[in-house]
C-alpha cells in the first residue's frame, strides 16, 4: 500500500487516488465520474473535496472548465 498522504483526510486521499486512477485513460475524470467511482450520490461533495485538494496544493483545477483536474503532488 502507498504511504499515507500527510495533511489529507481519508476521503481527500481517496479522491486524489481516484483522480490518478481515472486519469490513466488519457484525460481527467469529470466530477460525475469521480462521484460514481467514490460511491457518492452528490457531486457537491466531490466539489468540496476538490476545492480542499486545490487549496492544499495537491491538485490544479479550473473550476469552470470540464476535465481540467491534474494531480500536482
Amino acid at each position: 500500500m502507498n504511504k499515507p498522504v500527510k495533511g489529507l483526510t481519508p476521503m481527500q486521499k481517496k479522491t486524489k487516488e481516484a483522480i490518478t486512477s481515472l486519469s490513466k485513460v488519457g484525460y481527467a475524470p469529470s466530477i460525475k465520474e469521480l462521484a460514481l467511482h467514490l460511491k457518492l450520490s452528490s457531486t457537491f461533495a466531490v466539489r468540496r473535496h476538490l476545492l480542499e485538494l486545490k487549496r492544499k496544493g495537491y491538485i490544479s483545477w479550473l473550476t469552470n472548465s470540464a476535465r481540467t483536474i491534474q494531480v500536482l503532488k
